[in-house]
């Protein structure tokens, strides 16, 4: 018996140590992009909410997952993130292939939308995303509670110029689920 409750309170201190160090661990973002290395990391340069979304005839019911650099400080590249999945669902590990800004009532679940805000000066701004027809991988490696992890590659395309691309390489993140917004 004694024996069986050294055994359990193992098991528990090493549950309790895991889902402490998920939570203590940092939030970051690293990508090459053009080959110039952009590392960002914390609550102060990263976050995320989620909603509800499909109301429209033409949008397929799902929750959308967002999750974004800080706008208030830009640099010259914003990327941001969203994560499409089943309503009311959170996103689990695996494969998911990219989709446009807009997820039709036949787009796949769960998909990711990436995206990037370039600023030229304070008037001016690029803007790119990724389509259905996208190459590259976005996986998600690791889901711990409200975290989750994974790496992401893609050549990603002016909205408005299809000969404009920035190839983005070496993606890897560690990011926090936020709240979801009404």
């Amino acid at each position: 018996m004694k024996q069986f409750i050294q055994a359990a309170l193992l098991v528990a201190a090493v549950i309790l140590t895991t889902g402490l160090n998920a939570q203590t661990k940092p939030a970051f973002l690293k990508y090459e992009l053009n080959g110039k290395l952009i590392n960002l990391s914390g609550d102060d340069d990263l976050g995320s909410y989620f909603t509800q979304e499909g109301d429209d005839v033409d949008v397929r019911k799902h929750t959308e997952y967002h999750f974004y650099t800080d706008i208030l400080n830009p640099s010259e590249f914003i990327l941001s993130i969203t994560l499409n999945t089943a309503p009311k669902t959170k996103p689990v590990v695996g494969r998911m292939p990219y989709t446009g800004l807009i997820l039709p009532i036949d787009g796949n679940l769960p998909s990711a939308y990436v995206s990037i805000d370039r600023h030229l000066n304070k008037d001016d701004m690029m803007f790119y995303g990724s389509t259905l027809l996208n190459e590259g991988h976005f996986e998600i490696t690791k889901v711990e509670g409200n975290w989750i992890e994974g790496t992401f590659d893609l050549v990603i395309t002016n909205d408005y110029d299809e000969t404009d691309q920035l190839t983005i390489t070496n993606g890897t993140f560690r990011l926090k689920i936020g709240n979801e917004m009404n």
